[in-house]
Order: C-alpha cells, then sequence, then structure tokens
C-alpha cells in the first residue's frame, strides 16, 4: 500500500485504491491521512459506491499518461497521472464539476480559431493506437500533418448498467484544431469540430448516462472557446 499525503494532496497507488474500490479494508493509517484532506473522505466514498467510472488517456510531447474519475453521489474523486507510473494524485470535487474537470485533463480551454476549411479524413485503427503507444515517437503519437501535438481517448460507463459505455477520441494542437474520432461499419474517421462542442459533450456525459443526474451547477459554464 501506498499513500501520503503531499502539498495538502492525496497520493495513492492504483493498486491501493482499486483494492478500496472493490471492498478492501481500509487500514486506520491511511483513513488518518484521507481525513487530512480536503473532501478526502467523500473521494472514498466514491471509488466505494461509484454511479460512474472515467479512464482518460492522453498523449503530449511529454509522455502517455493514464486519468481516472470516480463519481459518487456526493463526490467526484479525479485520479491525476502526475508521474507516467501507478501514483495519482487524489482531486475531489463535486459531481456537477465533472465535465469542467475533464476538459482541464484533455486540454479543453479558450483559443484562436482553427482553419475554417477542414474536411474528414480517414484514419486506421493502428494509427489511433500509436497514438496513445509510450514506445511510438512524438510524430506517431499524433497527427503531425495536421498540426496536431497532442490526443486524449475516454471511457466512461455507469456502474451496473447494461447501457454500453460512452467513449470518445480526439486529436488536438495549436495549428490543428480538435478533431474527434467517428466510427461507421466501414471506417474511423478524424472530424473537425471546436472546444465549445468537445465541452458540451463532456458536461453532458454524466448525465447521460445517469439520468437523474442534474447537469447545472458552477462547473458547467462553457468556456469562451470557439463557436
Amino acid at each position: 500500500m501506498s499513500v501520503e499525503v503531499r502539498d495538502g494532496g492525496l497520493l495513492v497507488d492504483t493498486a491501493t485504491w482499486a483494492g478500496w474500490a472493490d471492498g478492501g479494508e481500509v487500514p486506520q493509517e491511511a483513513r488518518e491521512l484521507i481525513e487530512q484532506v480536503p473532501g478526502g473522505e467523500q473521494g472514498l466514498d466514491a471509488a466505494r459506491a461509484p454511479l460512474v467510472v472515467v479512464q482518460i488517456q492522453t498523449a503530449t510531447p511529454g509522455g502517455v499518461f493514464t486519468h481516472e474519475a470516480w463519481v459518487g453521489a456526493e463526490a467526484v474523486a479525479v485520479l491525476v497521472d502526475l508521474e507516467g507510473t501507478d501514483r495519482r494524485r487524489v482531486v475531489v470535487l463535486p459531481p456537477d464539476h465533472l465535465g469542467a474537470a475533464l476538459a482541464r485533463v484533455v486540454g479543453i480551454a479558450p483559443r484562436a480559431h482553427a482553419q475554417a476549411d477542414r474536411e474528414p479524413r480517414e484514419v486506421s485503427a493502428e494509427a489511433l493506437e500509436a497514438w496513445f503507444d509510450p514506445q511510438a515517437s512524438a510524430e506517431e503519437r499524433a497527427a503531425a500533418d495536421l498540426g496536431a501535438d497532442r490526443s486524449w481517448r475516454l471511457v466512461a460507463a455507469a456502474v451496473g448498467s447494461t447501457q454500453a459505455p460512452l467513449m470518445l477520441a480526439a486529436l488536438d494542437g495549436r495549428t490543428s484544431g480538435v478533431w474527434v474520432v467517428e466510427a461507421s461499419e466501414e471506417a474511423l474517421r478524424l472530424v473537425p469540430t471546436t472546444p465549445t462542442q468537445v465541452w458540451r459533450g463532456l458536461t453532458g456525459l454524466l448525465p447521460s448516462l445517469v439520468p437523474q443526474a442534474d447537469p447545472g451547477g458552477p462547473g458547467d459554464t462553457p468556456p469562451d472557446a470557439e463557436a
């Protein structure tokens, strides 16, 4: 077990967190550390009784990282991969801040408009997988010809539901703008979109998986991004 408080935040390894989520005992020493962090106990409750679990992979010139969000009835525990290891910083937020937290993780923010003449294009499954291969070159981890330098993909599932998980993958960059992956029976395509459209998808994620969830709240005010 690896649990510590650093700079006022809780750090935990993924195996320890998974054990807690699976109903494993939380040692008294760990509980005392959790209680030192604002919202720590609510974050633990989210792990042990989640409504929705989200996994987000991000690939940047700095490496490939895996983040998670565990959504409970009263809090969201966001596990931020800061080191590219099995250790995560736990950030606890109200459930209606989930969309804003995901947007921050994937880098959706106000920016200048991308070119208006972008056209959809096909992308292979092999190229998509290479975006998230830690052994791939920086050029392989993104579509350099588009000017993209980072990518991300998200899978979100409602716990105990038969509803299919929601999935979203995208390329992004200062000059490329945002491109999302759309799948059909024939092929995968990169389709140009805007930060605003992606924001709406991220903030609508929780209500779409848990219909009674309230989509409103201070965390759901859209950024002043591309229209």
